[in-house]
């Protein structure tokens, strides 16, 4: 189970208070029974028409180690059958994607007919039916998260997946964090380094993909992935069974100490047992 404590909390903030400045270029709560929610005002999503929500949540509130600050959470995104929720405003998405070192995170929690289904489950992506544009973040089908995009070199699809498979009936803490890298000089190619995230930890070997054929100059390095002309959308395909919850998008690569966190209370029977414990070494002292 995801749990963070007080103490883990402070030493989060401390790590963090002298990193540079970072933007959400998208942040989606799911906490008012609409899809587009706070910190992204630009980008309207319509849910699918059968859409439902939860009350089953990774926590009670999540805590935002860049921002120090803490929101309840009170409910999680729930695709069930019907069809995803769709983006209409996606280009803030591709330029972030395209130009800049990126992370994309996420709360999850597979159903047990999404592992080992056979097929691809997303998370969010907007990769074309023809699979030669664009990008996705979900899980496939051994049950592993896998971050899969198209190169801008006219090299083929490439992908990383994580060494394991997320265990179902959990919430996990996923993320994919890419590291741009621009080179400057006769025939150097520009690149993003992929790595993926399970629970804070790094896991699976980072993929490398490529900008354009050639990079000149400074500046010149167009998008790592084809822009894709297919909406984005939110939980798409097979379709993805289980929750989705706090899916938030930054334009830079984050640290895993930078990284939402899920606060979860310890049991009111921990406070009593404790207390009971109290009571007991008084007694014995007097």
């Amino acid at each position: 189970m995801l749990r963070m404590n007080a103490i883990l909390g402070a030493g989060l903030v401390s790590l963090v208070t002298a990193a540079p400045a970072f933007s959400a270029v998208a942040y989606y709560r799911f906490e008012n029974n609409l899809t587009s929610q706070d910190n992204s005002p630009t980008l309207d999503a319509t849910a699918g028409s059968t859409v439902g929500y939860s009350s089953d949540v990774p926590g009670s509130s999540i805590f935002d180690p860049i921002g120090s600050t803490t929101v309840a959470n009170t409910k999680s995104y729930d695709h069930g059958t019907g069809s995803a929720s769709t983006l209409s405003d996606t280009s803030i998405l591709n330029n972030t994607v395209s130009t800049h070192g990126f992370t994309i995170e996420a709360f999850i929690k597979l159903s047990s007919s999404d592992v080992n289904d056979v097929k691809f489950d997303l998370i969010f992506g907007n990769m074309n039916g023809a699979g030669t544009e664009g990008w996705l973040f979900g899980i496939n089908g051994s049950g592993k998260l896998r971050f899969s995009g198209v190169q801008n070199n006219g090299a083929a699809y490439k992908e990383v997946s994580s060494t394991d498979a997320l265990t179902a009936n959990t919430w996990h803490h996923v993320a994919a964090v890419g590291t741009f890298s621009e080179r400057t000089g006769q025939d150097l190619v520009d690149f993003t380094d992929v790595q993926l995230f399970v629970d804070y930890v790094a896991t699976g070997s980072s993929v490398r993909f490529f900008g354009p054929t050639s990079s000149g100059s400074s500046g010149n390095s167009g998008p790592n992935f084809a822009t894709s002309t297919a909406n984005y959308n939110i939980g798409a395909n097979n379709p993805f069974s289980g929750l989705i919850d706090e899916l938030r998008i930054y334009d830079s690569p984050l640290m895993t100490t930078q990284m939402l966190q899920a606060v979860v209370p310890e049991p009111a029977s921990l406070g009593l047992l404790g207390l009971g414990g109290l009571l007991l070494v008084r007694r014995r002292k007097a």
